[in-house]
């Protein structure tokens, strides 16, 4: 398998992986777009380790995209 079409379907995958972490991330509260009386919590447990996960794929997808580009 070509190097390109690998890292095209690496591409796919962590794009809808930081799709669904993104959507699982949201705030479960009615009140969206951070209404004026809202107010921040600590993250602990799952919440954060969703949120460390977003973060990573985000990173992994972003060098993905650049190193696409880059071969091309």
């Amino acid at each position: 398998m070509n190097i390109l079409k690998l890292i095209e379907v690496a591409t796919v995958v962590f794009s809808i992986l930081t799709i669904a972490l993104i959507i699982m991330n949201q705030p479960q509260s009615g009140d969206n777009f951070g209404s004026s009386d809202s107010f921040t919590t600590t993250r602990r447990g799952m919440e954060k380790n969703v949120h460390n996960f977003t973060v990573i794929s985000s990173v992994v997808l972003l060098l993905l995209v650049l190193t696409s580009q880059i071969l091309k």
